[in-house]
């Protein structure tokens, strides 16, 4: 139980430091969001989902940049990538098992 509460402590505390040194560029509902995903998937799988969130919204700032669809100081939310990126990670980490997903759905696959 503590080593769960203390991986969506660092889930928050990670993001809340961002928000903290960045003037409130990053919404703290972004440390919220990522204290959820460290509690679901763990420390190893919220790693994963921050990289994964990182490196998709990178690579969608910069497309949007270059096809002038996006000026370089306009800010675009981080929260769809988090949410992307944990998706992503939990794929990842449980190797696409459908029996890990089967609880959450309302039918029989």
């Amino acid at each position: 139980m503590f080593v769960l509460l203390f991986t969506g402590a660092i889930g928050f505390v990670f993001i809340f430091v961002l928000w903290f040194f960045s003037r409130g560029k990053i919404g703290l509902g972004d440390a919220k969001l990522s204290a959820l995903i460290a509690l679901i998937l763990g420390l190893n799988g919220w790693i994963a989902a921050i990289f994964i969130a990182s490196a998709s919204g990178l690579v969608l700032g910069l497309a949007l940049i270059k096809l002038g669809k996006l000026e370089k100081k306009e800010a675009i939310p981080f929260g769809p990538f988090l949410a992307f990126g944990a998706i992503l990670a939990f794929l990842l980490l449980e190797g696409f098992n459908i029996s890990a997903i089967q609880g959450f759905l309302p039918f029989n696959i």
